[in-house]
């Protein structure tokens, strides 16, 4: 009974609605060389991924915001943290300069802007070079500088000097080693090794197995994770709040929450986010924040942090929302994260405005990497309408943007016969030689039992990174013969490479 209208929902397309689509600009010679040379050792890939998206004339404010952030001391008119990294990078191109590099740019150079100098170092590999009767230089992590970036945070300072050109001649092997400094995100310690190479000097050699804790280490930098770069409705870098009130009652039950871990239900909330690809090897994760009881008005604020696995706040927000009411009744306000793979803890809260009462959760959030050779798919979001909004950013308050369009997610599971299915997702790490070939094909259960599936349909190539799949353009339930609880089981078959992988949805469809 379901095949004719299935076969129509095999082939449907989503016309315009294609790649989520940023306005992005080219890097000037400037720009490149500041991203990579001047604060390449230290930018987050996070910031990597925004600095290369944003419009160029942004640019000079994301600079400002970058600055800003590391801000140890945000109370006194100089920024130290940017004074003690200029002093380091200067120290850095006179005592680590290579024949055709500056010192700033070479191996150790960007190790020791990121770290300072070593408690100690040696010759030999990591755990070899710590040991017993190891020839060691320096043992008290002095700093050329007299301190580094964060106030000392990276660096000791005083004791024996560093001595810069130890093993610089040799064939050994030599390693940095740090003590452990929980602070700065690497509480075991860190053995950093570099490798005599003819004409390139001292090259590191262990760059896969400590790069995790050097972005740690990136990350710790950052003092005010408040200071964001949230964009406007078109798209633009804001300017940091001059009102920025630490005491407001937002911040201060958001550190409440956060120290002591009590969460209240006087507004309640669900929070849902989905997982997209996003450029840098990160994960754009447009979340939806359903609001189903607590409020007694439109204005609300909605604040929150983000924990990375170590603890470590790396994000903060506080959102003056105008709650949106969807066709359905739904009350929710979008917002726009971004982030590496990997687990953090979300802490989120809703205070009503008028009343100032409060709800909070406290939520794990797994964030899934899509950069892998295997065939992988995106989230699936069934929305319910779609305006054309042009080429604006994802921002607070409408997050789930695909190429210049605004789609207002699906809040509830349930449909009824007289309303159709839309949806879309987006397939990755797809075969393409001699050229891509991927179909796809949809099954649907009806309380378990299988009810019918469509054909195997190709699917169109959008551009020469990944194809979206049309899901639903839309599919009518006029047919569906009863209601009750259906899935919807996604195959995708890559013909290129054999793979197969399949995802399922579940919805119901209510009596009218």
């Amino acid at each position: 009974m379901l095949t004719k209208v299935l076969r129509v929902f095999a082939i449907a397309s989503l016309g315009a609605i294609a790649a989520t689509a940023f306005a992005q600009d080219k890097l000037s010679k400037g720009d490149k060389k500041w991203v990579e040379k001047e604060v390449g050792p230290i930018i987050t890939k996070q910031e990597i991924a925004i600095f290369n998206e944003i419009r160029k004339d942004d640019r000079k404010l994301f600079k400002e915001l970058f600055w800003i952030r590391r801000d140890f001391n945000p109370n006194t008119p100089e920024n130290e943290f940017r004074k003690d990294y200029e002093a380091r990078f200067k120290t850095a191109n006179q005592i680590f300069k290579g024949r055709r590099q500056k010192g700033s740019e070479t191996d150790r150079g960007k190790i020791f802007l990121l770290l300072g100098s070593p408690n100690r170092q040696a010759l030999g590999r990591g755990a070899e070079a710590a040991g017993p009767g190891a020839a060691t230089s320096g043992s008290s992590n002095a700093d050329p500088t007299g301190e580094g970036p964060g106030g000392g945070s990276g660096s000791g300072g005083g004791g024996e000097a560093f001595d810069p050109n130890f093993g610089a001649r040799g064939s050994q092997n030599v390693t940095w080693i740090y003590d452990p400094k929980p602070d700065l995100g690497i509480p075991d310690g860190l053995a950093v090794e570099f490798r005599q190479q003819a004409q390139f000097g001292l090259r590191l050699t262990n760059l896969k197995e400590i790069q995790e804790r050097l972005e740690r280490v990136k990350e710790r930098l950052i003092a005010n994770p408040a200071i964001s770069y949230a964009r406007d409705e078109n798209g633009r870098l804001k300017k940091p709040d001059d009102k920025y009130d630490p005491n407001s009652p937002a911040r201060v039950a958001l550190a409440a929450l956060r120290e002591t871990g009590e969460v209240s239900s006087d507004v309640t909330f669900t929070v849902k986010p989905i997982f997209f690809e996003a450029s840098g090897g990160q994960t754009f994760v447009p979340t939806d924040i359903i609001i189903t009881g607590g409020l007694s008005g439109k204005k609300a604020t909605i604040f929150g942090s983000v924990e990375n696995a170590d603890g470590f706040e790396i994000h903060q927000f506080v959102e003056s929302a105008e709650i949106s009411e969807d066709s359905g009744g739904q009350k929710a306000f979008e917002i726009p994260f971004q982030f590496m793979p990997g687990l953090y803890t979300l802490y989120v809260g809703v205070m009503d405005d008028k009343s100032q009462l409060i709800g909070s959760q406290i939520m794990d959030l797994e964030v899934p990497s899509f950069d892998s050779e295997e065939l992988t798919m995106s989230s699936v979001l069934l929305f319910t309408d779609r305006e054309q909004v042009g080429e604006a950013s994802p921002q607070a308050g409408r997050a789930f943007l695909v190429a210049g369009s605004h789609l207002t997610p699906k809040r509830a599971t349930t449909y009824r016969h007289s309303e159709d299915i839309s949806g879309i997702f987006y397939e990755y790490n797809f075969g393409d030689e001699p050229s891509p070939n991927l179909s796809v094909q949809y099954y649907f259960f009806r309380e378990g039992q299988k009810r019918g599936q469509t054909a195997d349909s190709t699917v169109d190539l959008i551009n020469e990174n990944f194809f979206v799949i049309p899901f639903g353009f839309p599919l009518s339930l006029k047919n569906f013969e009863a209601a009750g609880n259906y899935t919807i089981e996604i195959k995708l078959t890559d013909h290129v490479t054999g793979e197969t992988m399949k995802k399922e949805i579940a919805f119901t469809i209510a009596d009218e």
